[in-house]
């Protein structure tokens, strides 16, 4: 069976993309896959959907030991924190009807609607929240809300678990690939147990941050090389905590808080009434991190309790630090949160059997809706 673009046309297109024929006849191959698809992330399942349901054999390989590369939904007793993409804009087309076609509910997502407090020059100030929306610079400006986004219910996580579910291998996890190799008859990766996993073709959709740690042994142009190597990421630290107390209730002092020093932008989860539910997360961009990390990361807990501290009295020894999620050079599966747009284009051509996609080679969108995207542009390219 073979797949044009017309297949695409208006999001996910004919029914038949995920709700294949009971008994798919998959072609023979001896090896271990029509197919190896490297990373399951969206783009890598979403590919993997698309070339299972033309009857060719896929598995897909993950270093992480989950799926959903940078969709990542942290769940706690008391809630749970989106560590990764998770708003739905409104001209996300594929994403909506995927989200729909594997039977997920979504709401309007939460919007920075709420009053902040603002420490600057050692004073504490309570914006308003069209004044808070003024803050939103640097990083953050990217991602300014949209009353028309959504979010999944039940978290983003539940869309890359709904796409393994559905394929017939699950994802192979904590499997490392080292190193590529291209050739005529076909390619193969080598993970870090020494296992050669081999293909009649192969789909990268790993970041070019973490790709440029893989030895790759093909035909590569120079321009490509440089693609790989140079292609910057922002860098970006997250700490999720828990109040022990109330501590904004005491200090009279709205729960969110911007600040000018190492602790940014602090953000409160609230319930569906608005209310805080005690949980919160920061974000850190850059030089922000680098302030939390002077003294090494065993100093970072106490540096972070210390400052909060200090900036809100009535938080002291109130809060517990649940996790620190790392989108950094030292993530080496995924090197940085997402892909800074470089001057010049990013090339992703293929190299014989070897092709790539993700959210860094789209075309028409960025984030979650690129990777879908460049997936299927990928995935035609591979049956032709």
């Amino acid at each position: 069976m073979k797949l044009n673009r017309r297949h695409f046309v208006g999001g996910l297109g004919s029914a038949g993309l995920l709700g294949c024929a009971p008994k798919t006849q998959f072609e023979t191959y001896d090896g271990d896959a029509n197919v190896l698809v490297l990373g399951a992330g969206l783009a890598g399942l979403r590919a993997a959907q698309i070339l299972a349901d033309a009857g060719k054999s896929v598995i897909v390989l993950e270093a992480n030991d989950r799926v959903g590369g940078r969709i990542f939904t942290r769940r706690y007793d008391d809630g749970l924190f989106e560590a990764g993409g998770a708003r739905i804009r409104q001209t996300d087309r594929r994403l909506r009807a995927l989200v729909t076609k594997m039977g997920l509910l979504s709401e309007p997502a939460d919007t920075l609607s709420k009053i902040n407090t603002v420490w600057s020059q050692g004073q504490s100030l309570v914006l308003d929240p069209a004044q808070s929306a003024s803050f939103l610079t640097g990083p953050n400006a990217r991602f300014k809300p949209d009353t028309s986004d959504l979010k999944i219910t039940g978290g983003a996580q539940r869309l890359p678990d709904a796409m393994a579910n559905s394929l017939l291998n699950w994802p192979v996890l904590k499997t490392y690939v080292k190193s590529i190799s291209v050739a005529e008859n076909g390619v193969s990766a080598e993970d870090h147990t020494g296992r050669i996993w081999r293909g009649q073709k192969m789909l990268c959709t790993l970041p070019f941050s973490a790709l440029r740690h893989l030895q790759i042994n093909s035909d590569m142009t120079n321009a490509q090389k440089r693609s790989i190597t140079r292609l910057p990421y922002v860098q970006n630290l997250q700490i999720h905590f828990r109040a022990k107390t109330r501590f904004w209730e005491k200090d009279g002092l709205p729960a969110d808080m911007w600040t000018e020093g190492p602790l940014g932008h602090i953000i409160a989860v609230r319930d569906t009434a608005g209310e805080p539910t005690g949980l919160f997360y920061s974000s850190y961009y850059g030089d922000e991190i680098a302030a939390l990390y002077e003294d090494g990361e065993s100093g970072l807990h106490q540096r972070f309790r210390t400052e909060l501290a200090r900036l809100r009295p009535s938080s002291y020894a109130a809060i517990e630090i649940l996790e620190v999620v790392n989108w950094t050079k030292d993530n080496r599966a995924a090197g940085g949160a997402y892909m800074q747009f470089p001057p010049g284009d990013v090339l992703g051509d293929p190299i014989g059997a070897l092709h790539f996609a993700g959210s860094h080679l789209s075309r028409e969108a960025t984030g979650m809706e690129g990777a879908l995207e460049s997936a299927e542009r990928a995935a035609v390219a591979i049956l032709a």
